[in-house]
């Protein structure tokens, strides 16, 4: 149950302005919505900066070693999406049509990232150097968490490579097998 003070409308119901009446969700007027909720689209680069440190400062604080194996999901996520991309249209003739469903198959690995928490090298450059240059990360554990990061992206990378050449027989012959 939501208490809101309403003025106006307590004085009217109760005849006194200080009680607070429980009312539920649903049932609130329009007025008394708008009035409960506001939506500010930016609130300021001081606050931006903040938000980049607070999530910086989270980053820092994970270990080298998790930070390693979330760069390495994050880059087998979209290694994998990227082929399912290029499988998905490789059938389709139209170029318009196969850049289309390429597209369209593409996002699956980012939203895999997203939802199984992987950690891209790009994001943690953008977070983990801003908690380093407001002091509210030490600069060797921000240090850590990028060369964390990149090399989990590039084994991941590197892992997914070899796997899809490997396991697709790509390379044939002597010496390969």
């Amino acid at each position: 149950k939501n208490l809101i003070h309403n003025e106006s409308r307590h004085s009217r119901e109760s005849g006194n302005p200080e009680i607070i009446q429980p009312i539920k969700e649903h049932t609130m007027r329009q007025d008394v919505q708008e009035e409960s909720s506001h939506f500010v689209p930016y609130s300021g680069l001081s606050d931006t900066i903040h938000e980049l440190a607070a999530s910086g400062v989270t980053k820092s604080r994970l270990g080298p070693g998790q930070v390693f194996v979330l760069g390495f999901i994050a880059s087998s996520y979209l290694s994998f999406a990227t082929t399912l991309s290029i499988v998905a249209g490789a059938g389709i003739q139209t170029p318009g049509l196969q850049k289309l469903v390429m597209g369209l198959v593409f996002p699956i690995g980012l939203i895999s990232l997203v939802i199984g928490g992987g950690e891209m090298w790009t994001g943690t450059a953008m977070n983990a150097p801003v908690a380093g240059m407001t002091g509210r990360a030490p600069w060797k554990a921000v240090l850590y968490t990028l060369a964390g990061s990149y090399a989990g992206n590039f084994a991941g990378g590197l892992f997914c490579a070899w796997l899809l050449i490997k396991g697709s027989n790509i390379i044939i012959g002597p010496g390969y097998a």
